[in-house]
């Protein structure tokens, strides 16, 4: 029998199977495109949770350091102990939400995310200069001058912040935006 006499003779049942098997192939497409779209929604959804939980303990720890009591510090009446139990779990909070940052963003705005989480730490750095001063530096300053000082870094490093946190964002809408 050929080809023609075939599909003359049983053109219906050649029909259904070849409507089955396009049935059967579309399904297969679809529920493929459907997993595709779930792990994608959930991958963004996991990402700007990430990002959002970054930018809230960032604020929680750039709150500490303006609500800190530098006076009480610099006087010596906080004990060590108790100022590095104002001070680091904020900032640890907030460098280990960076650290799942380094999931979802490629190097470049990693390294964004890295230089906001550093210049926290930095404040510190800046702040037990100031306030345990081996060196002598500042010895000649009054209490309301290193102070003053003090509180002018740190909001030199806040406004330094803003800068990073613009290019995180302009990143991030550039992502959002390309992929809508």
């Amino acid at each position: 029998m050929k080809l023609s006499e075939l599909l003359t003779t049983y053109w219906s049942q050649v029909l259904l199977l070849l409507l089955g098997i396009g049935y059967i192939l579309r399904r297969l497409l679809d529920d493929r495109s459907k997993r595709h779209e779930i792990n994608h929604s959930i991958y963004q959804k996991c990402k700007l949770d990430a990002i959002r939980n970054f930018f809230l303990h960032y604020e929680d720890a750039k709150s500490m350091w303006y609500n800190l009591k530098i006076f009480q510090i610099f006087q010596g009446k906080l004990e060590p102990d108790e100022i590095d139990s104002i001070i680091f779990p904020p900032l640890n909070r907030l460098r280990s939400i960076r650290s799942e940052l380094g999931i979802y963003f490629k190097i470049e705005v990693f390294l964004l995310f890295d230089q906001l989480t550093d210049s926290m730490y930095d404040i510190n750095v800046i702040l037990q200069e100031y306030f345990v001063d081996f060196e002598n530096k500042y010895k000649d300053k009054t209490l309301i001058q290193r102070v003053n000082d003090f509180r002018r870094l740190r909001d030199g490093i806040f406004t330094q912040n803003d800068e990073y946190i613009k290019s995180i964002n302009e990143e991030i809408r550039k992502n959002y935006t390309k992929a809508n």
